[in-house]
């Protein structure tokens, strides 16, 4: 019986070509095939599994998803792809530091509050807002 897990990856224990094993924040182990994008990419994002639980003889209870949504790829896209001035590594910092509703509302409607964070000054915030 398939159940469903949402959690945020905060380690990588194993990968190999898009399959891997990770540790969410709450602690669970969790193993499967991501090809999306790079493994380390998804490191801190808020995911949804399904699978289950099973018992891996060298990490112990795991739960094998075979299906996995990273509920924020898509901003992470937009903010990577179509934004001038993000980079993967910014888009993911700022999602994970204002989380991705507030970070819309953020751009939609407050865009100097993203001054509050460490990595934009005002010479990137103008490139962000043209």
């Amino acid at each position: 019986m398939n159940t469903t897990l949402i959690g945020q990856i905060d380690k990588i224990l194993f990968e190999d070509e898009g399959f891997f094993i990770a540790v969410l924040k709450t602690g669970e182990k969790v193993s499967g095939t991501y090809f999306e994008s790079e493994v380390k990419d998804i490191k801190g994002s808020a995911i949804t599994l399904t699978g289950m639980w099973e018992e891996h003889k060298k990490y112990g209870k795991t739960f094998k998803f075979t299906s996995i949504k990273v509920n924020q790829n898509q901003l992470f896209f937009f903010l990577n792809k179509i934004i001038k001035g993000f980079t993967k590594k910014l888009s993911s910092e700022l999602i994970e530091h204002f989380g991705a509703e507030e970070l819309v509302k953020i751009l939609d409607d407050d865009i100097e509050r993203l001054l509050e964070f460490n990595g934009i000054k005002e010479k990137r915030l103008k490139k962000i807002q043209d």
